[in-house]
């Protein structure tokens, strides 16, 4: 594709009519600096805070479309337009990741390392 995307796979289920909606609108919002925050997506979609959430999981995991988030101003869902862009939204999954990973194991009373070798046996890619 020559916008940057992923190419779709269509053995995957296909879009649904809102992720496609949805996935429409966030074209228009490239780059962080066009960030849309969460709460105007979700109110002018009808979705509460969960749904637009999930949507957007679907469409980054489901149809391999990246989107983005920024945590700081201006805060919102984009897509990344610069490999500066795409390493900042790397960046920050890799922090959420690590985060999960230590609660995960604070709870279970295990190692940090434990717990990727527990997603790597159960064959979490």
């Amino acid at each position: 594709m020559g916008d940057g995307q992923f190419e779709f796979n269509f053995e995957e289920r296909p879009m649904t009519d809102q992720e496609l909606i949805l996935w429409n609108y966030l074209q228009g919002h490239r780059g962080r600096q066009a960030a849309v925050q969460a709460d105007r997506l979700a109110e002018m979609f009808g979705m509460d805070d969960r749904k637009l959430r999930m949507t957007i999981k679907h469409l980054v995991e489901d149809h391999a479309i990246l989107i983005g988030s920024s945590t700081v101003a201006p805060y919102g869902y984009y897509v990344p337009e610069t490999a500066e862009e795409v390493d900042a939204v790397v960046g920050q999954l890799y922090h959420r990741l690590a985060s999960i990973a230590v609660r995960i194991a604070r709870i279970k009373r295990i190692s940090v390392e434990e717990i990727f070798g527990q997603l790597r046996i159960a064959g979490v890619k």
